[in-house]
């Protein structure tokens, strides 16, 4: 499917993609509705999965994962990269706050472009279970684990929020309160976007068998709204296109890199 969506046009692939059986799926009119219309997953089933790639990644057999997936070189998101050196020149003890960031998938990717010498530190806010995985398997003197709650904030952090708004039931209360925590960068990489609606979209996602068999809600972000909420908060440092399509019409993935405005 990798090499499809590289000869095929955006529209096309988004059509090959419909006949599938996963991809996004409804227009929900709120998260119980589609928390009902969906099958959730089997959490078991998952932490095994984890504990494996976590076992595979401190064995060196894999260098990341991603889903449960793993992979065997850093695949370097340049953008993700550019964002992090970015903030380290202003910040070189930076602490980057990977909320929803799964094993450190982003932190391993990186690892060997980031700077040696400098004290940033990496924090990975998740759930019980994976938070437990991270914890017993990957920490090491950089990386840290912790509860899926909000990251710790200070004066000099860097909030990464890598495709994980999407799977929160109020999106834009969170946001509201990361900003409030105060943190001076936020990077937003594989954000859904709908260019043409004036509202989200609340869909139902349907994972390939291939990573596990699942399905679970998730959100198509206005991009007019989207908009409205940043451009207030924060200043705009560079934006880019992201790899991944889906199967709903006038859908796009975007990254967003931004600089909290100084209070006048």
């Amino acid at each position: 499917m990798s090499t499809l969506r590289s000869l095929l046009p955006p529209f096309l692939y988004n059509k090959l993609l419909a006949l599938k059986p996963y991809g996004y799926q409804g227009d929900y009119p709120n998260w119980e509705a589609a928390v009902a219309a969906s099958g959730g997953y089997t959490s078991v089933e998952i932490s095994a999965r984890l504990t494996t790639a976590a076992q595979a990644i401190r064995s060196q057999k894999a260098k990341y994962e991603r889903d449960s997936v793993l992979f065997s070189d850093e695949t370097v998101v340049f953008p993700v990269l550019s964002a992090l050196l970015h903030a380290l020149t202003f910040a070189p003890d930076l602490n980057i706050c990977d909320f929803g960031g799964g094993l450190g998938g982003y932190y391993f990717q990186h690892l060997q472009l980031m700077p040696k010498n400098s004290a940033w530190s990496w924090q990975v806010a998740e759930l019980p279970a994976t938070e437990a995985i991270g914890k017993a398997y990957l920490e090491d003197n950089r990386l840290l684990f912790h509860a899926y709650e909000k990251p710790t904030s200070p004066a000099q952090s860097f909030l990464l929020l890598g495709c994980v708004l999407p799977y929160l039931e109020d999106p834009y209360a969170w946001l509201d309160q990361f900003y409030a925590d105060g943190h001076s960068w936020l990077l937003v990489d594989k954000h859904p976007m709908l260019s043409t609606s004036d509202k989200d979209r609340l869909t139902i996602q349907q994972v390939s068998p291939k990573i596990y068999p699942a399905s679970y809600p998730a959100w198509f972000f206005s991009e007019s709204k989207w908009n409205k909420w940043w451009q207030d908060r924060y200043e705009l440092v560079f934006q880019y296109h992201c790899d991944d399509y889906s199967n709903i019409p006038d859908s796009r993935f975007r990254g967003y890199f931004f600089k909290r405005k100084k209070k006048v």
